[in-house]
């Protein structure tokens, strides 16, 4: 079993070997092939109860890959996998998981789309996340992040409005909203670990605190 506090909130790094918040943890565990994978969801549980932790970034991953962090945590030895691969794999599940998920919490009504609709969601709701399109308009891209500046609330930004669309039913989607709920604070915590594994469909990660506002994400310029 993985380490963690008496609170059940924070699980231990296998790389780092340091506390990383539960919302924040990559879980790994062994498929019956012995081999090594990352599971967004904590659905592995159901076929593996020991699992290992890490940071969602290439440093944890790697050095728990190649410092013997995994084969620590999960107590037995298993096919030896180069890192990037571990990255790949995180970087495939992780994005399909990110768009599933969205899917669920427009199904849920937890999700404001489209420009018209998140300037209403700013204003009747309490928002976590905001999700941006690289190729939305500059004045959808100003005006809703600067509303996201004064409600506290963390950015996204993703590659493609067209891949937001494909997750959501629609042709084009330039901008969402998540409600604070358990879907939003779930996949605030993805959007911090794609963006920090440099994710191809996340482009940067804006995570406020104190209105203070930290950038992840080799694609962020500014």
């Amino acid at each position: 079993m993985n380490k963690h506090s008496k609170n059940n909130n924070t699980r231990f790094c296998a790389g780092c070997r340091k506390e990383v918040e539960k919302d924040y943890a990559l879980r790994w565990f062994l498929d019956p092939n012995n081999d090594i994978w990352p599971d967004w969801t904590g659905r592995s549980r159901k076929i593996a109860k020991r699992g290992a932790s890490t940071h969602a970034n290439t440093d944890c991953i790697s050095n728990a890959n190649q410092q013997g962090g995994f084969q620590r945590a999960l107590k037995t030895n298993f096919n030896a996998t180069p890192s990037v691969k571990l990255f790949q794999r995180a970087i495939l599940l992780g994005e399909n998981a990110f768009f599933n998920r969205l899917g669920l919490a427009l199904r849920a009504k937890m999700l404001f789309v489209g420009a018209i609709a998140v300037r209403e969601g700013f204003k009747k709701s309490v928002p976590v996340l905001l999700i941006l399109s690289s190729n939305a308009g500059n004045a959808v891209q100003q005006r809703t992040s600067r509303n996201a500046f004064r409600k506290s609330c963390s950015i996204v930004e993703v590659s493609s409005g067209f891949r937001l669309a494909k997750a959501l039913g629609r042709e084009f989607v330039s901008v969402a909203l998540l409600k604070n709920s358990s879907f939003g604070r779930t996949l605030v915590a993805w959007s911090f670990g794609l963006c920090s594994l440099d994710a191809p469909n996340f482009v940067r990660y804006l995570d406020s605190s104190d209105n203070t506002f930290i950038n992840v994400g080799s694609g962020f310029v500014g």
